[in-house]
């Protein structure tokens, strides 16, 4: 089963996302979420706006966890 990262800048671009993972992560910025989304083992996190953000949380999830992939999306602009 593959370990698969996501990463969202804020908790509107990730809420249909976020209602399926089991148990739902955190809305709060930077807090790492483990869960599970369709069996696969999930590692979830909002990093907030912007490139340095988004840089920052994307190293603090593959510093502190096995991925196998890492989704980063959003929708340009909450």
């Amino acid at each position: 089963m593959a370990n698969i990262g996501l990463i969202a800048p804020t908790p509107l671009e990730s809420a249909g996302l976020r209602c399926q993972i089991k148990p739902s992560p955190y809305e709060e910025q930077g807090v790492i979420t483990k869960g599970y989304l369709h069996r696969h083992h999930v590692i979830f996190s909002h990093c907030g706006v912007g490139k340095v953000n988004a840089a920052h949380s994307t190293t603090l999830v593959l510093e502190n966890n096995e991925i196998d992939f890492l989704l980063l999306f959003g929708i340009a602009g909450a």
